[in-house]
């Protein structure tokens, strides 16, 4: 009998040991996501954690807008509980249709503005925190509090910005940017005093008037957006005797920035080494 005893023991622990392996095998699992941009998919981990595992469609460093359907992208989401949308997309209904996906699991988080701004980040991070608790209730007071750590990372990252163009003066830097990046420099404190769209927009007439421009408001700095063209304001800053900067707006455009806060802190370094050659500090 003791040895029958010992031996239950012994077979019930081992099946105790079986269900927490299969159970944290699950965990690390996670809940399968596609994600269109790298920028959605930043969010979608910072508040999801071990409990999500993202799927991203569009890289890092290419155009949301020259997106093309790609078989393994289908086959993602066919296995992905929930698809989420900026709501800017058009290729989604297409790519839905193709995988077979119902409408009520694609979630559009639809927050407008430039998400590399730091408040824009954390409503956007509280739309994806919602949308997980819905999905996955089990894991809400998980994704409440990796939520209060976003908005503490993205409060630090502000405070860090404002001081930095306050030391770097730039407000008082006249810039023509992408219209990708004019929210964000306005943000900063530079004068934005044009903006220009994707190179195959430009034109003779149109470069012309940027340069009488930007003679005219003495522009120190002519800013492209890697993923609408690294080299759009290239030329346009020769003809300026301007600096060219190239920043991105979405994460793992440049080494070592997958994630949001990672993606900000890089264009403000390249910001700073770009303006750190100004006479005077002016």
């Amino acid at each position: 009998m003791k040895r029958i005893r010992v031996a239950l023991g012994i077979a019930a622990a081992l099946f105790l040991l079986t269900v927490i392996f299969i159970r944290s095998e699950e965990r690390v699992a996670g809940l399968n996501i596609t994600a269109t941009t790298t920028m959605m998919q930043a969010a979608i981990n910072d508040i999801g954690g071990e409990r999500v595992k993202v799927h991203v469609l569009i890289p890092g460093g290419s155009c949301p807008g020259h997106y093309d359907i790609r078989p393994g992208d289908i086959r993602a989401l066919k296995q992905s509980a929930i698809l989420f949308t900026h709501g800017y997309e058009g290729f989604i209904p297409r790519l839905r249709t193709a995988a077979g996906l119902p409408e009520s699991q694609v979630i559009r988080i639809s927050v407008a503005e430039n998400w590399q701004l730091p408040d824009v980040y954390v409503r956007a991070a509280q739309a994806v925190a919602a949308a997980l608790s819905k999905t996955d209730a089990a894991g809400r007071s998980e994704y409440l509090r990796r939520l209060k750590a976003v908005q503490n990372r993205a409060s630090a990252v502000e405070a860090g910005i404002r001081q930095q163009a306050q030391r770097g003066a730039f407000g008082s830097v006249a810039v023509i940017c992408s219209e990708q990046q004019a929210a964000v420099l306005r943000w900063m404190g530079f004068k934005v005093v044009a903006v220009y769209g994707r190179p195959e927009e430009f034109t003779p007439s149109g470069m012309h008037h940027l340069v009488e421009l930007g003679k005219d408001k003495k522009v120190e700095l002519v800013v492209d957006n890697l993923q609408s063209g690294p080299a759009a304001g290239r030329q346009l800053a020769r003809e300026l005797g301007a600096r060219h900067l190239l920043l991105s707006n979405f994460p793992g455009g440049f080494d070592n920035t997958e994630t949001w806060e990672r993606t900000v802190l890089e264009n403000m370094d390249r910001i700073v080494t770009a303006l750190s050659g100004r006479k005077d500090g002016k």
